[in-house]
């Protein structure tokens, strides 16, 4: 993760000017980004209240509504991806189908970062079982690599919005020089909407039945709001790389 080499075509990331980008996207189009998330809200939620539902409550009910949650957002929350990247790269507004015509090459840009930072988790909880008794904290630098690792390549994301696929190679080198400043970009961008689903998580754990669900429809909620500040930020770095986008993100970056 060189930091040394020349910023890829001379762009180099302003850590608070892009922050501030990504911000003022999302709370200047909020009506926008409530638009492109309703239905994917609505069917994620859906997802998980089912999942509890399944479980019969409890522990089992939690875990089935973590895990149909998650792949609802693997298949909803990338159909809000594609428009709200699209959107901010290319001015397209709201086009009523549930799966956009470019949503296969950002699902399979998403598959392909879930699938390394899952494969990479696995990798660092066995070395951490082998090399017992300091497992814990080789465990623990291993998730923090594959955190580190799936930062690298988010670029991928925008990139196959916009119908301009990179591989996990173009993606790792687009930002070369530059990747210290996305990752501090990336976490203020993210961790505070993060923090709140966390807090909230930890609420809803025994809540009964009736507030569990308005509790997760806040939770979720606060996720997309987090991701469309996050997606603002790979979409403005996504153009200050590549030049690529005339949109909402574009006009304000330039």
């Amino acid at each position: 993760m060189s930091t040394t080499a020349a910023p890829a075509g001379g762009y180099e990331i302003h850590t608070g000017a892009t922050i501030h980008r990504a911000y003022e996207a999302v709370f200047q189009n909020l009506q926008t980004v409530i638009a492109f998330a309703w239905l994917p809200f609505v069917l994620v939620l859906g997802a998980e209240i089912i999942g509890m539902a399944l479980g019969l409550g409890g522990n089992a009910g939690h875990m089935l509504a973590w895990i149909l949650g998650g792949l609802g957002f693997l298949l909803f929350g990338t159909t809000f991806g594609v428009r709200w990247f699209r959107h901010l790269l290319l001015g397209e507004t709201q086009t009523g189908e549930l799966f956009p015509a470019a949503w296969r090459a950002l699902f399979f840009a998403m598959i392909t970062i879930t699938l390394l930072v899952f494969a990479g988790g696995i990798v660092a909880a066995l070395i951490g079982l082998i090399l017992s008794p300091i497992g814990y904290l080789v465990s623990g630098v291993g998730f923090i690599a594959v955190a580190l690792v799936a930062l690298r390549i988010l670029l991928m994301l925008p990139a196959a919005a916009v119908d301009q696929p990179l591989d996990i190679r173009g993606a790792w080198d687009l930002l070369e020089g530059n990747y210290w400043h996305f990752f501090a970009c990336a976490l203020i961008c993210y961790v505070p909407f993060g923090l709140i689903e966390g807090l909230i998580s930890e609420a809803d754990a025994g809540a009964p039945w009736v507030l569990w669900i308005v509790l997760e429809a806040i939770r979720v909620g606060v996720t997309f709001i987090g991701l469309a500040c996050l997606y603002a930020m790979l979409a403005d770095v996504y153009h200050g790389m590549t030049g690529i986008g005339r949109g909402a993100i574009a006009s304000a970056a330039d």
